[in-house]
């Protein structure tokens, strides 16, 4: 059986650049939900950092992320919130540890 992943990737924008990088990200989000095998997808911003941005999501398996990651449509957005940024975006993959 296939494990669960969970994925958190952290978006860096160039200050002045918030707003914009904020609708790509809102964008981003709603691409990875609509996806096969999401499970959860949230969007988060930085308290005291607002440049920070994060999208913490929940997948049925590595393969089901690995197939929206290199979907045409997540591909395009990726390539336009890439430009907004203070560095490359940094994708974290994490299985849950069982108790």
């Amino acid at each position: 059986m296939a494990k669960s992943l969970h994925v958190i990737s952290v978006f860096e924008s160039v200050p002045g650049q918030t707003a914009e990088a904020l609708v790509l990200a809102r964008r981003l989000g709603r691409e990875l939900s609509a996806s096969p095998g999401a499970l959860q997808v949230r969007l988060l911003q930085g308290l005291h950092r607002p440049d920070h941005l994060e999208i913490i999501s929940t997948w049925e398996s590595q393969d089901a992320y690995e197939r929206a990651r290199n979907s045409p449509g997540l591909a395009a957005v990726h390539e336009e919130i890439d430009e907004l940024l203070a560095s490359p975006a940094d994708h974290r993959l994490h299985h849950a540890i069982p108790d």
